[in-house]
């Protein structure tokens, strides 16, 4: 049988994934801000009102306005950290309830599974 500080130091080994998905989340968000901060040079932003543009990001087209009060991305960022925060608890609390080493196989399904609903939350 595996020690408790065993199971834990296996469970925080993996949520080196989620520092990734959060660490992303963040990069995509200061990619958008700085692509669409105000330049009193450009006449699209110059202007106090609120113009929409176009953002590119990897292959995908999304629109937002120069000065939003609270984009898309933001909302984005705001629920991947609620739900890191969430996942990152409650992942330690089972792992100190799993005994062995069969059990312990379910932690890293459940990264995975964190992984992908990240990823379809944030691109679908």
């Amino acid at each position: 049988m595996i020690s408790v500080t065993d199971r834990l130091v296996f469970t925080l080994r993996f949520h080196v994934v989620t520092a990734f998905i959060l660490v992303h989340a963040f990069m995509i968000v200061i990619n958008v801000r700085l692509g669409s901060s105000w330049n009193p040079i450009d006449p699209e932003t110059a202007a106090p009102a609120r113009i929409p543009v176009q953002v590119r990001i990897y292959r995908f087209h999304l629109y937002h306005r120069c000065v939003p009060d609270k984009p898309i991305f933001s909302q984005i960022l705001t629920n991947t950290l609620e739900q890191s925060a969430i996942f990152f608890l409650s992942t330690m609390a089972l792992s100190t309830y799993l005994d062995g080493k069969g059990e312990m196989k379910l932690i890293p399904v459940l990264f995975f599974v964190f992984a992908l609903g990240r990823i379809a939350f944030a691109y679908l």
